[in-house]
């Protein structure tokens, strides 16, 4: 009965690297465009502003990015728009994640996020044709938790440049 445990528990914190591995590349990325061109981060940092998050009183944007945000990309842009590439459209698996990862960057509607909402997509889009194999749900649950483990990676970093700000 429990015999899938550990290989699942192994696999889950595999992801959790990876998400804490990606997020740091993308942290020192950004840090690179704010050195190199302020002028770039203008918008990005003006959307992180308005999101909210420095709030002590709102848990809402947290509720958003952590738990709505990647139930319902995921959902939308791996589980249905990718799965319906792979399924129906004759077109290569690589040619249909650079499409669901290229409307995933455009849905977050902000250049320098754009940019790595579409690397995200793409090993998204890797990660759940690798998992298609045990079932979509099961594809779209890891995308999931990878996602959420992202976005989780986020929360210290804010909470820490809060302190500092204030």
């Amino acid at each position: 009965m429990f015999t899938n445990i550990k290989p699942e528990k192994e696999k889950l914190l595999r992801l959790l690297g990876m998400a804490v591995l990606f997020y740091t590349i993308t942290y020192i990325a950004l840090l690179v465009i704010r050195f190199i061109s302020p002028e770039t981060m203008v918008s990005y940092d003006s959307m992180l502003s308005n999101a909210g998050y420095e709030s002590d009183s709102s848990v809402l944007p947290w509720i958003l990015t952590l738990i709505v945000a990647p139930l319902m990309e995921e959902i939308c842009f791996r589980g249905v728009i990718l799965w319906i590439f792979m399924r129906f459209v004759p077109i290569p698996f690589w040619a249909a994640n650079l499409i669901q990862a290229a409307l995933f960057g455009i849905f977050h509607m902000n250049p320098v996020q754009s940019v790595y909402a579409f690397l995200f997509g793409l090993l998204l889009g890797l990660l759940f044709k690798k998992e298609k194999t045990s079932g979509i749900p099961s594809a779209v649950f890891y995308c999931i938790f990878f996602h959420f483990c992202v976005n989780m990676c986020n929360v210290p970093v804010v909470l820490v440049t809060s302190l500092f700000v204030s």
